[in-house]
């Protein structure tokens, strides 16, 4: 039960990335045998570089843009964050999507450690862990440890590539300044419907921009809501709306939807008196996630005092063609708390992501 309910936490849609070193090629989760052996995904050499902007965007947006990073205070960090350490707190609701009235809430604590290119190790409960390493995927109960090979773990798999996709977009959130960028527009007004009131968050007086960017990844690759709607995006365009403090430049608001296929017009509509020329939503798109990003502060492991993280993220989905889904509903899904004693450039080795102690007992199917 704790495992099961750790999972639905964990595994945001960040808001997740292709699993994307931040100094390293890309690599897909969908992209795998059947023993979990990952294979690069296409790469696009005349494509958008790590930290560059587009020379079509407008000084305009180009300075809202640099003024967010300076913010967070990615542009003074002396080298990009390639690991984390995180003690986390998740809160997760069940019955939302239906006619529940009275959803139960659940609360799991965890820590998870990550390091660039793609290794995660997290707790599932005081004796459980599961990760992936130098060695592959595996899972280990006490001394016990099972290497997750084969069709039987195919599931287990995927449970850890969602929550090595949130360690990416967090850290992609965290230091903006390595994304690549193909569009960057600068929206003079919210440019997104149905928002929920949140105390805090002014939508209609927050800078906006728009960016299209390869270093997102729905969860809904991994586990989609409605069947049959996006099998393996590999190399697929995400499509993400800042919302940031008119007074702080900080981002308090992103909201992510996957673009189809050589597409980067917005997909949203705009909100009243904003642009009416966006397109609706696209079928191709199955739904959409809103992150409120709160408590941005500087955390221990950070190169310069400006240099912050949100500690406090609320996560709401919608599917806008679905009946029951179409909606943002007043309170989010997820909620995630980063607590006091969490770092960022903790001197991870990949050995420290493999999980077989002294003496350890193998089982390998």
């Amino acid at each position: 039960m704790i495992r099961h309910l750790l999972l639905l936490a964990l595994a945001l849609p960040l808001v997740a990335a292709d699993a994307v070193a931040l100094d390293g090629p890309a690599t897909s989760p969908s992209a795998q045998d059947g023993n979990g052996a990952e294979t690069p995904a296409p790469t696009d050499a005349a494509g958008p570089r790590p930290g560059e902007l587009p020379a079509d965007a407008t000084p305009s947006a180009v300075a809202t843009w640099r003024a967010m990073v300076a913010a967070i205070g990615a542009a003074e960090q002396t080298a990009p964050i390639t690991s984390f350490d995180m003690s986390l707190s998740l809160l997760t609701r069940s019955g939302r999507r239906g006619l529940d009235p009275h959803p139960e809430t659940h609360d799991v604590d965890t820590r998870v450690q990550y390091l660039a290119p793609p290794f995660v190790r997290y707790s599932l409960s005081a004796d459980v862990e599961t990760g992936y390493g130098p060695s592959g995927y595996w899972l280990k109960d006490k001394d016990e440890v099972r290497s997750l090979r084969g069709r039987d773990y195919q599931t287990d798999r995927e449970q850890v590539m969602q929550v090595r996709s949130l360690c990416v977009n967090f850290l992609a959130v965290s230091d903006p300044s390595q994304l690549r960028i193909a569009s960057l527009v600068e929206f003079p007004r919210c440019p997104i419907r149905g928002l929920p009131e949140r105390p805090g968050f002014d939508f209609k007086r927050m800078k906006w921009l728009r960016i299209v960017t390869p270093d997102f990844q729905l969860v809904e690759e991994l586990q989609p809501k409605v069947t049959d709607t996006n099998a393996g995006h590999q190399g697929a365009m995400y499509q993400v709306f800042f919302g940031l403090d008119e007074q702080t430049n900080l981002p308090r608001c992103a909201h992510v939807v996957r673009l189809p296929a050589k597409r980067t017009a917005p997909t949203d509509g705009s909100a009243d008196g904003a642009d009416a020329s966006a397109p609706p939503p696209d079928p191709d798109m199955p739904f959409e996630q809103l992150i409120l990003l709160d408590d941005w502060r500087a955390s221990a492991g950070a190169s310069q005092s400006k240099e912050r993280l949100p500690h406090r993220l609320l996560v709401w989905e919608r599917l806008p063609q679905h009946p029951l889904f179409a909606n943002f509903l007043a309170e989010p899904d997820r909620e995630v708390y980063v607590k006091d004693g969490s770092s960022l450039r903790p001197s991870f080795t990949p050995t420290d992501f493999e999980p077989i102690p002294p003496g350890a007992d193998q089982v390998d199917r």
